[in-house]
């Protein structure tokens, strides 16, 4: 119980840096329109949730990729200065991960990496590296990473100069009674 407390009393110290990371890198950024989310197959549902955030607050294309599906194609998007948002939870699939950081880092990518651990191959002072908790069991793992994927989500919509507490053509879509 005691290391499951020290986990979250953590994870809010590193949401609160998350947040003042982001909002330093975004503010006035009005030239991102896409994002590419990069993560193993155990974080596909994070992944998907942050694109959705993105996209949703923040009006930019954002798309999610499993690590095989990134290198068939997606990658030709990648150009200098490129934001790729990277998930990295875990020693599953860390060698992928490395090895994906040296491509896209020859393709000039920015990484924007959420993880419990640094991936191999960041560049101090170009990629960013949002640390969350580690040693979660793996079904907890996601609400680690996502809480500071939603404030990325949120400060790339007030950097581009959005509302994220008033997204466009979002309405409700089942009516309650």
């Amino acid at each position: 119980m005691g290391a499951m407390l020290n986990a979250i009393w953590i994870g809010f110290f590193l949401t609160a840096f998350a947040a003042a990371l982001f909002q330093f890198m975004f503010e006035g950024r009005s030239d991102i329109f896409g994002l590419l989310m990069k993560t193993a197959f155990d974080d596909a549902k994070t992944a998907f949730e942050i694109a959705l955030k993105c996209k949703e607050l923040a009006n930019i294309l954002a798309e999610p990729y499993s690590s095989a599906d990134f290198l068939h194609g997606p990658i030709a998007m990648v150009d200098e200065g490129f934001p790729v948002n990277l998930i990295s939870m875990g020693a599953t699939f860390k060698d992928e991960l490395n090895s994906l950081v040296k491509n896209l880092h020859a393709c000039g990518a920015r990484l924007i990496t959420i993880g419990d651990a640094p991936l191999e191959g960041h560049i101090s002072g170009s990629d960013q590296f949002i640390r969350v908790p580690g040693g979660l069991p793996e079904w907890l793992s996601p609400i680690a990473a996502v809480i500071p994927g939603q404030l990325l989500a949120y400060y790339l919509a007030k950097g581009r100069g959005v509302d994220p507490d008033a997204p466009r053509a979002i309405h409700k879509v089942t009516l309650t009674k």
